[in-house]
Formats: structure tokens, sequence, C-alpha cells
């Protein structure tokens, strides 16, 4: 019964490092675009909650981004919508595939641990979906990276479902794993051990 406005903002094709670290910057133009928009939506509209929703990852899969560096990377984005945006909270939908690269199911399931341990550690990032991460095999995309029509709508549903539920407890989701992702959380804990004793 609530009423919901989005307000978009997508760069295709984009690492993390492309909106909060390289020349790209591409956080700020988002930053900006939201506040402008809820500046307006506020002269007709009290604002409850203001929510971002964050799918992306499968370029940093392809390329193999760190995952220690992605990590923290989303939490900054995260710390940085807070403070500049007061969002109230940042869901995470974990990456899908991107089929560009042989070794394209380990970094994409490193990538998604990454995503899950920066929620696990950043009040203000929750996962939002794990829905993606088995598209392929249920063939709801159109080519080697890209959701279908219909694996839009199911992870658009799936989100919202979920948004729903911390809506009404406000207290982070415990949602179901679509693929075991154990040896990939391992694998980051392992690499935060050798951080902290060579640092």
């Amino acid at each position: 019964g609530n009423k919901v406005c989005f307000i978009h903002e997508a760069k295709d094709g984009s690492r993390i490092k492309n909106w909060n670290h390289d020349a790209n910057q591409f956080l700020n133009d988002a930053i900006d675009k939201f506040n402008k928009g809820i500046e307006k939506i506020s002269k007709n509209y009290e604002i409850v909650n203001k929510y971002v929703i964050w799918i992306q990852g499968e370029s940093d899969a392809k390329y193999g981004s760190d995952i220690i560096y992605y990590k923290e990377n989303l939490k900054s984005i995260a710390n940085r919508l807070k403070y500049e945006c007061d969002i109230d909270k940042m869901f995470v939908s974990l990456t899908g595939y991107w089929l560009g690269h042989k070794d394209y199911l380990i970094r994409t399931r490193r990538i998604a641990a990454a995503q899950e341990a920066a929620c696990n550690e950043c009040d203000i990032l929750c996962v939002g979906s794990k829905r993606a991460m088995t598209y392929h095999e249920e063939k709801l995309v159109i080519d080697d990276v890209h959701y279908s029509q219909e694996g839009l709508n199911i992870l658009g549903k799936d989100l919202s479902n979920n948004i729903f539920k911390y809506q009404n407890i406000k207290e982070d989701l415990q949602i179901e794993d679509t693929i075991n992702l154990e040896k990939e959380r391992e694998y980051i804990k392992f690499l935060e051990e050798i951080n902290d004793k060579y640092s």
C-alpha cells in the first residue's frame, strides 16, 4: 500500500573501481542524481525510507578484481551513500555469472562471497537476493552475462519481497544459498588472516 519511487542509475559493464576509486567516479553522479530526486519528490510526498539496490559484480569477476579490494570498496560506497544521501539500507543482489573467462565460476563465487562478507561487516549493507547466481543454469540470460526479461522480473520480485520483509522486521535477512559459497567464504578469511599477519 505504500508508494515507491525508483531513481535509476546504471553504468553497463562497470567495475567497482569505476564507482568510487578511478577517474570515472560514477558514484558522484549517482549521489547528485539521487539527492536531486529526493529534493523533488519531497515537495509532494513524505519520504519514509531511502533504500539502495546494488546489482553489480559480473565485470569484477570477469576481470579478476581483488576480492578484499572489492569488499572494502563496497563498504565504502555504502558509507558514502549513508553520509551523503542519508540512506537507510543498501540491498545487494549477489552477482550473476559472466562466461567471458575460463575461471568464471571461481571468480564469480569469490566476488559473491566478498559481497556477502561486506554485508556482514557493514550495518548499512544487507544481502537482498541470491537469485541471479543460478540464472545461466535456468536459461534466464540472453547472452554470456545479461539477464532476460523473465530473469529481471524474477529478480525484481525476489528483491521486493525481501526488502518488504526487512521493512517489517528491520533486521538483516537470512537468505538461503542458491549455490554453496563455503570455500569462497573460507578463502576470504584466509586472505584476511594473511593481511593481518603481515600488515
